[in-house]
């Protein structure tokens, strides 16, 4: 995990045994967001519907939820 400038907290997540990339860590939120070309170049499934909004609140936009297998951490790097 790596304390950025900004005063983010990044990691690195395996999806499906996959290397992710960087994430931010966000402690405020009940859920995990992940740009729709990532998740599916990640093999991941995406399903159903929902409106979302961005933290700025410019509006809804139509999403999907995708769906993987596994998820982990290596906190130790």
């Amino acid at each position: 995990m790596q304390y950025t400038k900004s005063g983010h907290y990044m990691v690195r997540p395996i999806v499906d045994g996959k290397e992710a990339g960087c994430f931010i860590i966000d402690t405020g939120t009940g859920c995990l967001a992940i740009n729709k070309k990532k998740a599916m170049r990640l093999g991941m499934h995406g399903f159903g519907e929902v409106y979302a909004t961005s933290i700025s609140g410019d509006g809804m936009m139509k999403t999907q939820f995708f769906e993987e297998k596994a998820f982990s951490l290596d906190l130790s790097k």
